[in-house]
């Protein structure tokens, strides 16, 4: 389960660039039409008009992402948290090579091997997040927890395959959203372990619980946390498509009206 640091940062991560990717998304598909058409991204860079700043707050948001992921590595240095320090690992250089994607001069790379690429790495999280047959030892919690640690991944596996080859905004939907879940998961499975604490059990080398009714009633916690999760974060995509929708219809309300307000007043130029 790693440390409570590193849930944090886990979250700190992913969590902020899921709600960005998201908000990106939803935005972008708003803006589409026929003409020109909603195109998927792996990494949705912000874009500024000074040249100046392009490398630094164009791409701040990955520039942290990888400061960040060392610290989760760490954190996480612990006999039982080899293979997530792996997973991590696998991320950083899918980030760096995403990164290095994006200027053209140095990595001539896709968007469909992006996304490909990056379904192996969630593949890859997920497989070393499952135990082996030496860990067959693992509470009932534990292995309970781990399915609902895994779904999340194993939806942004299926996502950035099927983005591998089809421009889907439902998809690329599913994919941020599956990306929130995850993190705020890995904030509340951090807070519920090591802070809160399920009654009558203990986190020493794995979740543990003297009585089968105190494991029985810590894995009815985490299902209702994590449906709580994901009804939260369905709730906010829907919030944030209204809030979208919204926000590109009183844009074009307003290029309108200054559209007309020009046209008013060349005609008026041209009486005089």
């Amino acid at each position: 389960m790693g440390s409570l640091l590193g849930h944090i940062t886990a979250f700190s991560i992913i969590f902020p660039l899921a709600i960005q990717r998201l908000w990106s998304s939803l935005s972008l598909q708003a803006q589409s039409s026929p003409s020109d058409p909603f195109k998927p991204r792996p990494w949705y860079f912000s874009t500024f008009t000074s040249e100046s700043d392009h490398h630094l707050r164009r791409n701040a948001t990955i520039y942290l992402s990888l400061l960040l992921l060392p610290i989760t590595i760490f954190a996480s240095l612990h006999p039982i948290s080899t293979r997530h320090v792996a997973s991590l690992i696998l991320f950083f250089l899918l980030l760096a090579l995403i990164l290095l994607a994006d200027s053209r001069r140095l990595l001539l790379l896709p968007d469909g091997a992006l996304f490909f690429l990056s379904a192996f790495v969630f593949l890859a999280d997920s497989a070393l997040s499952n135990p082996n047959n030496s860990t067959a030892h693992f509470s009932e919690v534990d292995s309970h927890l781990r399915p609902l640690t895994m779904g999340p991944t194993l939806v942004c596996a299926v996502a950035c395959v099927v983005l591998a080859f089809v421009s889907s905004g439902s998809a690329d939907v599913a994919l941020s959203i599956a990306l929130a879940l995850k993190g705020s998961w890995e904030l509340q499975v951090g807070l519920t372990f090591y802070v809160l604490k399920l009654r009558g059990c203990s986190t020493a080398g794995g979740v543990r619980c003297e009585l089968h009714e105190d494991a029985t009633r810590g894995m009815h916690t985490l299902d209702l946390l994590f449906s709580a999760h994901a009804f939260a974060i369905a709730s906010l995509c829907l919030g944030m498509q209204w809030i979208a929708a919204k926000w590109v219809n009183r844009t074009a309300e307003t290029d309108a009206m200054l559209t007309r307000l020009v046209q008013i007043s060349t005609s008026d130029l041209e009486f005089d």
